[in-house]
């Protein structure tokens, strides 16, 4: 994948989650760990979630957990050993992939990237992305580093909210997250990579273009 069209993706998401209610949001991480359950015909143990990921066992007990809790996930005691508990997704959390999705490439489209993709290929691009953990903050250095290859566009907060689709206030804590740990430099109401910075994106750009979704992948 292309940063661009990676950003696309999590951009669309990102619209659809901030017209949610507060307790019905669920994570860009979350929603791909639904793609990959949609994708087996059988429970999957929590273990392989988590290898798919490539999360520990409590981060991914948090995840199947909270969507369990929301009705779209199903956890199941493992016949053998209680500890491995089974997951699949519900009707509900079926029906919620098919019906998101729909308006998710809305977004998608009117973005102009990637502008063909239909649901089932967009859930197919979510799955292979969810394979990659990138963060909020991630997802902020990479578009200042969009947004600083683009002539007569500011880095500013707004131009960021209108790039990647987050919250104004979660734009402004990871900047300001980012400042602190040196990964970014303020000039008035712009700011840039320090090298620390771009040492990072660098490793994300190489991270998202080892992303290919199979050709034929589509999750329905």
């Amino acid at each position: 994948m292309n940063v661009k069209g990676y950003i696309a993706i999590r951009r669309a998401f990102s619209v659809y989650r901030s017209a949610m209610g507060p307790a019905s949001r669920i994570t860009f991480d979350e929603y791909a760990l639904m793609t990959h359950l949609a994708l087996s015909e059988e429970p999957l143990r929590a273990t392989d979630l988590a290898r798919y990921q490539n999360v520990l066992r409590p981060t991914m007990t948090h995840r199947t957990s909270h969507l369990a809790d929301k009705g779209l996930i199903k956890r199941e005691d493992g016949t053998v050993d209680r500890r491995n508990v089974m997951c699949a997704l519900t009707k509900g959390g079926r029906d919620f992939l098919a019906e998101s999705s729909k308006d998710m490439v809305v977004t998608l489209h009117e973005g102009g990237s990637l502008s063909q993709v239909e649901p089932p290929r967009f859930l197919a691009y979510v799955h292979t992305m969810g394979a990659a953990q990138v963060s909020s903050l991630d997802m902020c250095l990479l578009g200042v580093h969009v947004l600083s290859g683009q002539e007569d566009t500011r880095t500013s907060v707004v131009n960021l909210v209108g790039l990647l689709g987050l919250l104004q206030p979660t734009v402004s804590m990871s900047l300001k997250t980012l400042v602190e740990r040196g990964l970014l430099e303020r000039e008035g109401t712009t700011v840039h990579l320090t090298e620390e910075g771009q040492a990072k994106v660098d490793a994300l750009l190489r991270t998202i273009s080892k992303l290919t979704v199979p050709h034929g992948l589509y999750v329905s």
